[in-house]
C-alpha cells in the first residue's frame, strides 16, 4: 500500500509570492518609497497585514495539500478529495485501462507530476491528482500490483 499527497513544491508559487515578495515589496516602500514619509502606525498596520497575508497563505498551502490523498492497494486506486466535505473515487487495478503522467519541465526538474488514470468504464481520465511526487514510481507501483492481478 502507497499513501501519497501533493507535494509541498506544488504550491511553490503560493510560498514564493506571499512569503518573499510581498515583504519584500513593503520593505522595500518602507526605506526607499511611500511609507518612509508616512505616520508609523500606518508602517504597523502594513506590517500586520502582511503578516495575515502570510498566515492565510500558509492556510490555503496546508488545506490543499491535505486535501487530496492518493492511495494504491494491491488490489485498488483511491483518490479521496477535501478536507470538511469529502469525494472518493475508486478504481480496481485490473479495470485500468491507462495512466498518465504529465510534467513540465520544472515539474521534472523538481520530481513532481500530475497522474492521471482512466477506467474501461470510462471515455475521459477518472483519476485527476496534481502535484505527486513521484509520478512515475507511481506508475510503476500499479502496474506491478496489475501484473499481480492479471
Amino acid at each position: 500500500m502507497m499513501n501519497v499527497r501533493p507535494s509541498w513544491w506544488n504550491f511553490f508559487w503560493h510560498i514564493l509570492i506571499c512569503w518573499v515578495i510581498a515583504p519584500g515589496g513593503v520593505l522595500y516602500l518602507k526605506y526607499e518609497g511611500f511609507f518612509a514619509k508616512v505616520d508609523p502606525l500606518y508602517w504597523r498596520v502594513t506590517m500586520y497585514f502582511v503578516f495575515g497575508c502570510v498566515v492565510v497563505t500558509f492556510i490555503v498551502i496546508l488545506w490543499g495539500k491535505l486535501s487530496l490523498k492518493f492511495t494504491v492497494h494491491e488490489d485498488r486506486v483511491v483518490l479521496k478529495k477535501g478536507v470538511l466535505s469529502k469525494d472518493i473515487k475508486e478504481i480496481f487495478i485490473k479495470d485500468i485501462r491507462t495512466i498518465d503522467i504529465k510534467q513540465s519541465l520544472v515539474q521534472r526538474i523538481i520530481g513532481i507530476g500530475d497522474v492521471m488514470i482512466a477506467s474501461s468504464g470510462t471515455s475521459g481520465y477518472e483519476m485527476y491528482a496534481r502535484g505527486l511526487p513521484n509520478p512515475n514510481g507511481i506508475r510503476e507501483i500499479i502496474l506491478k500490483f496489475r501484473e499481480k492481478v492479471d
